[in-house]
């Protein structure tokens, strides 16, 4: 004796379909024809492993260059003139100015 599921006592495709507004619509059937086309062979993981090692190890060579080259340029910058013998600074203030050109307009 197999076992099989009770039969329902409603047909669920009519509820559905009850259930589901529709609607027409017109339109026109287009065939599509589909080309096959040829996968590209996979990789193995070690090349994959590979390829990602190299472009974080670019990345980091970029990056210690370009620090490099700002602490180079910052240096640079903050090296002062020699002053005369005698001369000593006593003090270093910075300002920052803002310039506004004003028009009056006449009345």
């Amino acid at each position: 004796m197999s076992w099989s599921p009770p039969e329902p006592d409603l047909d669920l495709r009519a509820v559905a379909a009850e259930a589901v507004p529709s609607e027409l619509v017109d339109g026109e059937l287009i065939a599509v024809e589909a080309t096959a086309r040829e996968l590209e062979p996979r990789r193995s993981a070690k090349a994959v492993a590979v390829q990602a090692a190299a472009v974080a190890t670019t990345g980091f060579v970029a990056g210690a260059i370009a620090t490099a080259v700002v602490a180079h340029r910052s240096a640079a910058a903050r090296r002062r003139p020699a002053l005369p013998r005698g001369v000593e600074v006593l003090d270093t203030q910075r300002f920052v100015v803002d310039v506004h050109r004003v028009r009056v307009r006449a009345r």
